[in-house]
């Protein structure tokens, strides 16, 4: 029977890669991987680590809230937040800054 990892803010993969490098997700490992910001482009990068390390990994362009129904959803636009984001001023949205709108975080630039 395989371990089980949810990943409930893909992002860029950047956490679940941390976790793979450092040994804690290995190939005993089913992975859920959820991202609801459509520009951090989960499929395409789900596909890359699941080549790369030969992992058991699925992907949902979903966000994974606390109860069942829609939530609104904000994406940063770069060129207008001045968030601190790497690509403040340069892109529109790419996923940086993104959030639900229910919990209240709210930049200036946000997109919904």
């Amino acid at each position: 029977m395989k371990k089980i990892f949810l990943d409930c803010g893909f992002h860029h993969g950047e956490g679940l890669e941390y976790f793979i490098n450092n040994g804690i997700i290995t190939t005993d490992y089913k992975i859920y991987s959820f991202e609801a910001n459509p520009a951090c482009f989960i499929e395409e990068r789900v596909e890359l680590l699941r080549n790369k390390y030969s992992l058991d990994i699925t992907s949902f362009n979903k966000a994974v809230w606390v109860e069942d129904g829609i939530v609104t959803f904000n994406q940063e636009n770069h060129t207008k937040s001045g968030s601190g984001s790497p690509t403040d001023g340069a892109s529109n949205i790419d996923g940086w800054g993104s959030s639900i709108q229910g919990i209240g975080f709210n930049h200036l630039g946000y997109e919904n």
